[in-house]
C-alpha cells in the first residue's frame, strides 16, 4: 500500500503543538503522479491532511482566527510535503520511463 505519513516529517511541528495529531495516512496508489490532475489530487489529499494534522478546522469559541501555532504548524507541513510531492513523482517518472 502506497501513502505518505502525512506530517511524519514534520516531527518538529507536532512537538511544537502537542494538541495536534501526531500523523495521517495520505493513500497515493490510485493516482497517476506523472500527471497534472493527479499531482493536483495529491495536493489536496494532502492539504486535508496537513489541515487536520494542525487542526486548521478546529474553531475556537470568540474568533474565527486560527491559532498562530496551527498556522505555522501548516505552513510548515505544506512546504515539507511538497518536496515529498516533487519526490514522488519523480519516481513515478523515472519508473514509466520518462
Amino acid at each position: 500500500m502506497k501513502t505518505i505519513a502525512a506530517i511524519a516529517a514534520t516531527a518538529a511541528l507536532a512537538i511544537a503543538a502537542p494538541a495536534f495529531a501526531a500523523s495521517v495516512e495520505v493513500e497515493y496508489k490510485d493516482l497517476d503522479l506523472t500527471t497534472e490532475a493527479g499531482q493536483a489530487q495529491l495536493e489536496d489529499r494532502l492539504d486535508d491532511a496537513a489541515r487536520q494534522v494542525c487542526g486548521m478546522d478546529q474553531i475556537q469559541t470568540g474568533t474565527r482566527i486560527r491559532s498562530r501555532e496551527a498556522r505555522d504548524c501548516y505552513a510548515g507541513a505544506k512546504a515539507q510535503l511538497s518536496q515529498q510531492i516533487a519526490t514522488l513523482v519523480e519516481k513515478q517518472k523515472t519508473a514509466k520511463g520518462g
